[in-house]
């Protein structure tokens, strides 16, 4: 990974005699560390490698940047063409969750329908609109295979850091 940093810098700025250097192996390494906080909630040290230099707080920093990087003016757009495509039912559950959410109210609400409802598609339009007034929207998904539907989902495991058992018991106990 060094050595793809020190390739990148070497063609934008045209200094291909540049050669490699702490600062070029510690950007590897803050990379690294990003990516097993993101993939396991760990830092490098406790995985027993060499920790980057930086401030700790540098870790949540660039995962809150990588929550407010959505564009609001595709956003805005999106919102836009979606929200006159809801259905009663759909408009109604949005109107209910916009306001709890521009009320400063809190709470937990839980969309149970069946298959090809538009849960998704609700979803979606009520992630798009909170993202495109500024705000923060974390959707969090209970599989894989359901983060994939929502735009910057990631399995609770994921998200909340939570520990995943993975024993396996041949025998049922009974």
């Amino acid at each position: 990974m060094a050595e793809d940093i020190l390739h990148q810098i070497r063609v934008s700025s045209i200094n291909s005699d540049l050669k490699m250097n702490e600062e070029i192996h510690d950007r590897a390494l803050l990379l690294i560390e990003d990516m097993c906080y993101l993939m396991c909630g760990s830092l490098l040290v406790r995985l027993g490698m060499p920790a980057p230099n930086r401030k700790m707080n540098d870790v949540f920093n660039r995962e809150l940047i990588r929550i407010r990087e959505y564009g609001h003016q595709e956003l805005d757009l999106e919102v836009q063409t979606n929200v006159p495509l809801m259905n009663p039912q759909q408009m109604e559950v949005y109107n209910t969750l916009m306001k709890a959410i521009d009320d400063g109210n809190g709470g937990f609400y839980f969309l149970d329908a069946s298959g090809g409802t538009g849960k998704t598609f609700l979803m979606s339009v009520v992630l798009a609109t909170v993202r495109a007034r500024s705000n923060i929207a974390v959707s969090v998904a209970s599989s894989g295979i359901a983060a994939t539907l929502l735009e910057g989902c990631r399995t609770a495991h994921s998200a909340l850091k939570l520990p995943l058992n993975l024993q396996y018991i041949e025998e049922p106990t009974w």
